[in-house]
């Protein structure tokens, strides 16, 4: 059986931000394994999930997997002492951040990340376990002095899902890490299907051989992929789905 690895943002979910019913329909009906692969939360991704059948989350880009019930099967945390190194310089240059942690999701700006809970610059010390650092400023020049200062930290996997944000990870999680673990788990096999639009999906390009680049997606992605489909507003992931389950 083929298993199905799709990012959610520019791919699975449409430019209005939800999976449309068609989408739904054939990810339900058709006999594949479903994997979500993405930088997201569990909090804030399985809700865009809800009515379709999902078996294994891989998330954050990579630093958490949990089935489909939502239990976390693996998690790669950042060094703390890196953690806290990073959090304190991008308190120090005013830099607006998210924070994802063993206890929830927590932001310098919760009207911007309208799902988290204040960051406590106070109590940066309380938390023990930190999966992801999600740095976002829309400034270019800000945010590319941002990304050299991360670059020449040791220990961090670096990447990004749009120019005005930075994705900061333990260097042993990446989606391709996580997604192989997952793999292995269900069955070894050839017929794994990746499909993605951006930046932190290039790991699972360059480790996958049957990519899915999206029509809207970044041109990195499509200039590597296997093919490239139509755009999430045009059913691109359902459409290719359909055909792959014909073969």
């Amino acid at each position: 059986m083929k298993t199905i690895v799709s990012d959610l943002d520019g791919t699975l979910l449409n430019s209005y931000g939800v999976v449309d019913p068609f989408t739904k329909e054939v990810l339900n009906t058709s006999p594949i394994y479903r994997i979500i692969a993405t930088g997201r939360s569990y909090k804030t991704a399985s809700p865009l999930l809800k009515g379709v059948d999902i078996d294994y989350y891989v998330l954050l880009n990579g630093a958490e997997c949990r089935n489909s019930q939502g239990d976390i099967l693996y998690k790669e945390n950042i060094d703390l002492k890196i953690a806290h190194t990073i959090m304190n310089g991008l308190l120090e240059r005013h830099i607006d951040f998210e924070i994802n942690t063993e206890e929830g999701d927590y932001s310098t700006d919760t009207v911007f990340c309208d799902t988290t809970a204040q960051l406590s610059e106070q109590h940066l010390q309380d938390y023990k376990e930190i999966r992801k650092i999600f740095v976002f400023v829309h400034d270019e020049q800000k945010i590319n002095q941002i990304k050299y200062w991360l670059d020449q930290i040791e220990g961090i996997n670096v990447t990004s899902s749009s120019w005005w944000n930075i994705e900061v990870t333990s260097m042993n999680a990446n989606k391709a890490l996580m997604v192989k673990r997952v793999i292995e788990t269900l069955h070894p096999s050839d017929d794994v299907y990746v499909f993605g639009d951006g930046y932190n999906d290039l790991s699972l390009f360059k480790d996958y051989k049957h990519t899915r680049a999206m029509s809207n997606g970044v041109n990195a992605l499509k200039q590597i992929a296997e093919k490239v489909i139509d755009s999430n507003d045009d059913h691109g992931v359902a459409k290719e789905i359909i055909d792959l389950v014909k073969d």
